[in-house]
């Protein structure tokens, strides 16, 4: 079914920062969240991902409402059907490339990081897979953050200014495998100001400043 969110606003302090945003990604979808600077994108997409509470409204994954689920089970909902890849790509610097997709160490000869291994390959990394994130620049690092979500095979990837500051050859290559998540089956939501990122994706939303 997919992702579904009904009647949602935030105010932060007095300042109401959107209001009635209602938005459907179905499984297998790509919707991207555009809109000027200052709109509320990211926050918007943190409140879809569960990282924000709502002021008003729903939001349903696979039809069942999610907005008062409590800790443990958003943790859980986390664990098991989320990807987040952050604007800043969000890994552990201190660590290899390989701990970053799969996050745990050693990479032994088992089923799991053959799968750790096709990730790396689908970002062109798999010769990167014992460098340590600060070796790396930020496109390849942007790719480990997409590596880690192709590793989970999460059922809701959420992205947030994936292509940004990326040049045309990563750009491009970051773009190309969201759409492919896509259409592998997870639901991708993604907070942009790629014009070109989100014309690529099946619908957009725009977020509009109040």
């Amino acid at each position: 079914m997919g992702l579904e969110a009904n009647d949602l606003s935030m105010k932060i302090g007095a300042r109401t920062l959107f209001q009635s945003v209602s938005l459907q990604c179905t499984k297998g979808s790509s919707l991207a969240i555009v809109g000027e600077s200052g709109a509320g994108k990211t926050t918007l997409l943190n409140m879809l991902a569960l990282i924000l509470p709502t002021s008003t409204g729903t939001i349903l994954f696979d039809g069942v409402q999610a907005q008062s689920w409590n800790e443990r089970r958003i943790r859980n909902f986390w664990k098991t059907k989320v990807s987040f890849i952050l604007q800043d790509a969000g890994l552990d610097d201190s660590e290899t490339v390989a701990y970053n997709i799969t996050l745990k160490h050693g990479l032994r000869r088992s089923h799991k990081d053959e799968e750790a291994h096709a990730a790396a390959q689908q970002v062109g990394l798999v010769e990167r897979l014992k460098s340590q994130i600060v070796e790396l620049s930020g496109g390849e690092q942007r790719r480990v953050a997409i590596a880690r979500a192709i590793y989970k095979q999460a059922d809701y990837l959420f992205a947030d200014e994936p292509t940004a500051s990326l040049d045309d050859s990563n750009r491009q290559l970051v773009q190309d495998l969201l759409v492919e998540q896509a259409a592998k089956g997870a639901t991708v939501i993604i907070a942009t100001h790629d014009l070109a990122l989100a014309a690529a994706c099946d619908q957009t939303f725009t977020l509009r400043k109040i």
